[in-house]
């Protein structure tokens, strides 16, 4: 799955050697494109892979959100792990600490972005391995 051509990387999570190669790969990207245009690059770039000879073990998806829902996606997200934060056993609470700190900072610059005239948020996730 090809990185959208005018996104911006947020974030990029790998559990391998380096990302979009082996194993698992999450890519985060904001655009200032419309998320149907998003949507329609990622529909054509999936006909073509059909069309063509697929690059062996791989496997990518696209998933395409407007900022605005992204942003509520992540207040979702973070309501949750506050949550779980203050049930959680002491031994846990530094993790879960650091977990909602990451959720602020991915939230803010959403944010920022959204006021950079950013429109679409793109989550791409590729694995690769046997």
């Amino acid at each position: 799955m090809p990185l959208y051509p005018n996104g911006e990387t947020v974030d990029v999570q790998y559990d391998m050697f380096r990302p979009r190669a082996w194993g698992t790969t999450t890519w985060i990207m904001t655009t200032t494109d419309d998320v149907e245009t998003v949507k329609q690059f990622y529909r054509d770039t999936r006909l073509d892979t059909l069309k063509n000879k697929t690059r062996g073990l791989a496997w990518g998806e696209s998933n395409v959100l407007s900022l605005e829902q992204a942003v509520d996606a992540t207040d979702t997200r973070l309501d949750s792990l506050v949550n779980d934060f203050e049930n959680a056993p002491e031994t846990e609470k530094d993790e879960r600490a650091a977990a909602i700190e990451r959720e602020e900072a991915r939230r803010a610059l959403l944010l920022q972005r959204l006021e950079a005239g950013h429109r679409s948020r793109i989550i791409l996730l590729s694995i690769c391995g046997i």
